[in-house]
């Protein structure tokens, strides 16, 4: 029997295989399309890697574990149809779907919110690590600077059983688990709304840092998407606390709205990080009864996550560059108010990338009404997922006439009086040293950046 990772390159799947591999699992096969930064991470380790689809036969006895972007591989649709012919020896999980499984043996902690959710979750596991006897495990959709960049932390005094669920879930509830401390530790994880990813876990409490349209290939209203919102928090068990205004007659009164205190952060993203700081400083001292004046003086020397306005180094010429994963118009607005307030006296450049080209056309003017005249160079949009006939009509409709996926990047950047390219380390080495660079991409171009400095 192997467990197959399908999709290792992305950071959840990543997380997993790394989970797997801290408890010494010496049968993970990973998998992924593209070679990467993660994979190569993996490869380190030992852990056997296939980059491309379709080189590993799948067997009964297998266990496979993929993501989203992964769903319509070979590997992931042999395990399908076999999971319905061996339904006794073959198992088959998403990403959240295997989450879920772990979450069923904790207090889960979800943090879910369309902006936001990475840097709280991060700041409630930091805060949990320290403060929380009970913490067990904390899951982040980023690399966490405080950890090692790696993207999930174990509570060290509960790590025996966190194998012991592990090892439970994946022989197929054969194995000893003690009953006894079902329940009794907290896992943090970041609650995808995407997909309705969040539905899948057993939460326990609830973060919900702010709701506004998003993920428009699934949800094609605001009202769709506030809706999936309204039944995540009926799945809540104790408590929701609340960043942003929401109906609490829809949520049952579990939900309280947070306390503000002033955190004096002094990274680019401060003033909006104050918000995410007071999520996380609530939910801490709601499950630790700690002083919120002793947990905001420790989360005042958070250390991050990866790219959100990190920064990674200097061109040749000692441009500064910082990477963002800023893929939604406020994002991109707020980041960049960020950078204007903290480095008024230099230049603020930007390459922008989008991120799922629905997106792009949904939030076409906001995005334009941004990035207008502010030196930007446009990358080709990351199309993952989607389907170019299907986003040719959509252009269409909203008034976009493109003959193809890339004219949407070219299009977009003729409009913001910006322009289009694919050579970065050619526009890279353009940068003088009075030059701030923003990169914002929550799909490839990261990589590339990182390549070519």
């Amino acid at each position: 029997m192997n467990i197959i990772i399908v999709g290792a390159g992305g950071t959840g799947l990543n997380n997993i295989a790394n989970l797997f591999f801290q408890f010494g699992y010496q049968n993970l096969i990973c998998i992924d399309k593209y070679d990467s930064e993660n994979t190569k991470k993996l490869v380190d380790k030992g852990i056997k890697t296939i980059i491309g689809h379709g080189k590993y036969e799948i067997q009964k006895e297998d266990i496979v574990i993929y993501s989203d972007a992964a769903e319509n591989t070979k590997e992931v649709i042999d395990s399908k149809n076999m999971e319905f012919d061996f339904k006794k020896y073959h198992k088959n999980y998403s990403y959240f779907e295997f989450l879920g499984e772990i979450s069923k043996f904790y207090k889960t902690i979800s943090i879910a919110g369309t902006h936001g959710k990475s840097t709280s979750t991060a700041m409630c596991v930091y805060l949990a690590k320290k403060f929380c006897y009970d913490f067990g495990l904390g899951i982040v959709g980023a690399s966490l600077n405080d950890f090692d960049n790696e993207s999930f932390v174990i509570g060290e005094q509960n790590k025996d059983f966190l194998g012991q669920v592990i090892n439970y879930i994946t022989n197929n509830k054969q194995t000893y688990i003690d009953e006894n401390l079902i329940k009794k530790f907290y896992m943090i994880v970041e609650a995808d709304e995407f997909n309705e990813h969040f539905l899948y876990l057993d939460t326990y409490i609830a973060g919900i840092t702010n709701i506004e349209l998003d993920h428009v290939d699934v949800f094609k209203t605001q009202e769709l998407y506030y809706k999936i919102f309204e039944d995540f928090t009926k799945k809540v068990n104790d408590k929701i606390f609340l960043s942003n205004e929401f109906d609490q007659e829809k949520i049952n009164n579990k939900g309280t709205n947070i306390e503000e205190n002033l955190i004096n952060f002094e990274n680019i993203r401060g003033e909006h990080n104050q918000k995410n700081g007071n999520l996380s400083t609530n939910i801490i001292s709601y499950i630790t009864s700690k002083d919120k004046k002793e947990i905001i003086q420790y989360l005042q020397k958070f250390g991050g996550i990866g790219r959100r306005a990190e920064y990674i180094g200097e061109n040749k010429n000692g441009a500064k560059i910082y990477l963002d994963y800023g893929h939604h118009p406020n994002e991109l607005n707020t980041t960049i108010e960020g950078f204007q307030n903290k480095f008024n006296n230099k230049n603020i450049k930007i390459i922008f990338q989008g991120h799922q080209s629905k997106r792009l056309i949904q939030f076409w003017e906001e995005f334009k009404n941004i990035l207008k005249d502010k030196n930007c160079i446009v990358y080709k949009t990351y199309t993952a997922r989607e389907n170019e006939a299907e986003i040719i009509s959509y252009g269409k409709k909203k008034g976009i006439k493109i003959n193809c996926t890339k004219d949407l990047s070219t299009v977009f950047a003729k409009q913001i009086n910006g322009f289009y390219t694919e050579k970065i380390k050619e526009y890279l080495d353009t940068y003088q040293k009075n030059d701030i660079l923003i990169v914002f991409s929550a799909g490839d171009l990261h990589s590339k950046i990182k390549e070519n400095i």
